[in-house]
């Protein structure tokens, strides 16, 4: 299926590993070119490395979000590109502190939305006004199954709803919608990256024992939540607007 992203431009924040990664290649892969950023000077230079192999224009670059450096990836990419079509909101984390976290530790509530809903709504609200003047954007957010329904982390669960809620409302403004600007979030289930992998490879009979409680009998890999990613960015979901698309494989319980 062509999805008529060749030549346009796209940023993924976070998209040096795991799902952003993945998102980039399936854009590069559509001739879509993709700037990316993470903190992690290594995944920078890996993603880079992987991207290069497609005929499209890059970008890669360090920048901290736990120092809110997202305006060095605006000027970069305002120095570098003519526009921005297309805009992943994939960086983000759980925090810095483990399941046995006392609730009333508020600094985790503030850790959390600092690295998940402060740069979406950063970046969103600078690429905007250019979306609208080109008639053409697709902001997308990558939040969780955690955002929908209760049984994650408290602080955690209320970062991924807010990026919920945050693109849910956006879609409703007639202003945007009718410049062919779209706000979709996908809500990934548990996914092989991270914390999975590394079950996976320090313990595989536990890995596959949780697995098997799952409805497919195993969980998604970043490629598969890219692919709707992708499809979320064309011209061929022009009518998908404010929705949570959930990529889990039933495992979550909400409708």
């Amino acid at each position: 299926m062509d999805l008529n992203l060749h030549g346009k431009y796209a940023l993924i924040s976070g998209g040096t590993k795991g799902i952003g990664l993945a998102t980039a290649i399936a854009l590069a892969r559509e001739g879509c070119n993709v700037a990316v950023y993470s903190s992690n000077s290594k995944n920078v230079e890996l993603a880079k490395n992987t991207l290069s192999v497609y005929d499209v224009d890059i970008i890669a670059m360090v920048a901290d979000t736990e120092k809110m450096e997202e305006r060095r990836v605006i000027a970069a990419i305002r120095e570098f590109w003519p526009t921005l079509h297309i805009l992943i909101n994939c960086v983000g984390g759980g925090g810095r502190w483990g399941a046995d976290l006392p609730h009333e530790e508020v600094d985790a509530w503030l850790d959390v939305h600092a690295k998940n809903v402060y740069p979406a709504i950063m970046l969103t609200c600078d690429f905007l006004p250019g979306m609208m003047k080109q008639k053409f954007g697709r902001i997308i957010t990558i939040a969780s199954m955690y955002g929908r329904e209760g049984g994650g982390k408290p602080w955690f669960n209320a970062a991924k709803a807010a990026q919920i809620s945050i693109m849910k409302c956006m879609s409703m403004y007639p202003e945007y919608a009718r410049k062919n600007i779209t706000f979709n979030t996908v809500a990934p289930g548990p996914v092989l990256t991270g914390g999975w992998a590394s079950m996976a490879v320090a313990d595989i009979d536990k890995f596959n024992e949780i697995c098997n409680e799952f409805p497919m009998g195993r969980i998604a890999i970043p490629s598969e939540i890219a692919s709707v990613i992708a499809f979320l960015c064309s011209d061929k979901a022009s009518m998908v607007n404010g929705a949570c698309i959930a990529v889990d494989g039933g495992i979550s319980r909400s409708f």
